[in-house]
């Protein structure tokens, strides 16, 4: 097969190539129209047949093929050629949104919000037919002659009811992908309205929300931090942006816009929106900085009263205590005495001290010089007995050494979480002493508990960080009623089968378990060793009682 010629479509130039995709414009011989083809390459090396992931591409490109909206490229057929698979779909003259902002970092506001509205109108309708795009990002996004938006590339879209999706497979482009789908948890029409928030901030501000210079720090930042508020990007912007794009880039996906009838009823209403929190605080009205000013004598004339009130307190304490050194020891043994009024009184408490401390003498009630020192000898504390030895009150350094390339993890200290302690910040200070570490990520099925260890003052210790492997997991065609899938003791989610693109390396178990179905009650278990930039294909046979693991790369 040539480019000339893709089934009965006729090729009159390629338009563009991805890694798994080359586009064309071509002609249908057929009716004489015009279309864009894109021909998919389907590799088995991956870790799945042929056949049975063709037969995904094709669910799910019937699927999209249904949907009929202006704002969704349509596609109009699907077929193979020779080793090649291929899309017809609609032809768009103009050029993508990617390339549009690239000619016009800050478009005007009105242009934006139309451009924004048109694309989650198209979301909003293929969610309603059960269909996500999960890779919404510029590129994606066409721009017709008369500024229409079309959504394009529903070809990687999960159909919510298919069994061929795969689940846990990170698919889409890391500055646009939401927080539960770099997590490969399961996802829902939210996911879309999180891209579309980043490709809001983008057109609003020119900026991306959560830039950095390699995934693992894009994704970090998906995860943990919240992007600069767009007003404070570009002042000319309505306060309302705030809220609303805040909204769209949620972390969690219950606080996120739940649908984009939603989103589009705020952008053509955000004149009108309240947002009074978002505002700056404004200066006090006359009237009520005439109220503040009129509280202001009232609390000088309380506070000089408490300082008045103090000063006589400390003139009355400093007279009683003008008494000897001796008589205010006394006063520890017996309960505050009243003022004197008579020598004789006086004489009475003097004899009682006199009783108490017989080496002094009244009429100069001054300790000797040698007693000072032994008191003040015995009020010294203890502490110098047993002192802290370095280790224990200095400061060391741990730091994360990654075999590989870095990935969201937390370093524990006990049952504490070292916080800063990251794949972009891979070093920090802690107290010296005995510590016992334990590395998680979720993420790549990661969990090791460390051996205690005692660290000294100025100390660097170095934590190892396991490489990355990946594996397919999946059972036997006749199986998947019923399974249970767990890795690591962590449950994947259904539908099977499931793609772990990042694994860490090292040992691994799996658990095959069914509670229904043509296996209910069998169980099937196995330990793999993962080694860093391979490739692995496990796969659960109930009918053989064998859990099948091969290293495909």
């Amino acid at each position: 097969m040539t480019t000339e010629r893709i089934g009965r479509y006729e090729v009159i130039k390629e338009l563009g190539a991805g890694a798994m995709a080359v586009v064309y414009k071509a002609v249908d011989p057929i009716i004489g129209r015009t279309v864009a083809i894109k021909t998919i390459k389907i590799d088995a090396s991956i870790g799945i047949q042929h056949e049975e992931l063709r037969q995904r591409f094709y669910r799910e490109a019937q699927n999209a093929g249904n949907l009929n909206h202006p704002s969704i490229v349509t596609i109009y057929d699907i077929g193979a050629a020779g080793n090649i698979d291929y899309i017809a779909m609609e032809f768009v003259e103009g050029e993508s949104l990617q390339d549009w902002i690239a000619k016009n970092p800050i478009p005007p506001i009105e242009q934006t919000i139309a451009i924004i509205e048109q694309i989650a109108s198209g979301l909003d309708y293929a969610a309603s037919h059960g269909i996500i795009h999960r890779d919404i990002k510029p590129a994606n996004i066409l721009l017709t002659l008369d500024m229409k938006a079309k959504i394009a590339d529903f070809g990687i879209a999960k159909i919510s009811t298919s069994k061929f999706t795969q689940t846990g497979a990170v698919i889409g482009t890391p500055s646009y992908m939401s927080p539960e789908q770099a997590m490969g948890k399961t996802l829902d029409g939210r996911t879309d309205i999180f891209s579309l928030g980043v490709i809001f901030y983008e057109m609003l501000t020119g900026e991306k929300p959560f830039a950095g210079t390699n995934p693992s720090t894009i994704i970090y930042k998906i995860l943990h931090e919240e992007p600069v508020k767009p007003q404070q990007l570009n002042v000319t912007l309505h306060p309302a942006f705030n809220e609303i794009v805040g909204k769209m880039l949620a972390k969690d996906p219950d606080k996120r816009y739940q649908n984009c009838s939603q989103l589009i009823h705020d952008l053509r209403n955000y004149t009108s929106l309240n947002v009074e929190k978002e505002e700056p605080e404004k200066p006090a009205t006359p009237a009520k900085a005439k109220a503040k000013k009129s509280n202001r004598p009232l609390v000088f004339v309380i506070f000089s009263v408490l300082v008045a009130a103090l000063a006589v307190f400390g003139y009355m304490y400093y007279q009683q205590t003008r008494k000897p050194a001796v008589k205010e020891a006394a006063t520890i043994q017996t309960p505050p005495p009243e003022p004197p009024k008579a020598d004789t009184k006086a004489k009475a408490e003097d004899m009682v001290l006199s009783e108490k401390v017989e080496q002094q003498k009244l009429p100069d009630a001054t300790p000797p010089a040698a007693d000072i020192q032994t008191a003040a000898k015995e009020e010294v504390p203890a502490a110098k007995k047993e002192p802290v030895p370095k280790e224990e009150i200095g400061r060391a350094e741990v730091r994360l050494e990654f075999a590989g390339e870095g990935y969201p993890i937390a370093v524990y200290d006990g049952t504490a979480v070292l916080k800063g302690l990251s794949a972009s910040n891979p070093s920090i200070q802690i107290t010296a002493g005995n510590h016992r570490f334990r590395i998680v990520s979720n993420d790549v099925y990661l969990d090791v508990r460390l051996d205690r260890v005692k660290l000294k003052a100025d100390e660097v210790y170095t934590i190892p960080v396991p490489a990355l492997c990946s594996a397919f997991i999946e059972v036997t065609n006749d199986a998947y009623d019923g399974c249970e899938i767990r890795l690591n003791d962590k449950r994947l989610s259904t539908p099977y089968p499931a793609q772990i693109p990042k694994l860490a390396a090292g040992n691994h178990r799996i658990v095959f378990r069914w509670d229904s179905g043509k296996y209910e009650g069998k169980e099937l278990s196995s330990t793999f060793a993962g080694e860093a930039n391979h490739h692995y294909r496990i796969r659960g046979e109930p009918a053989r009682e064998n859990v099948l693991v091969q290293q495909l790369r």
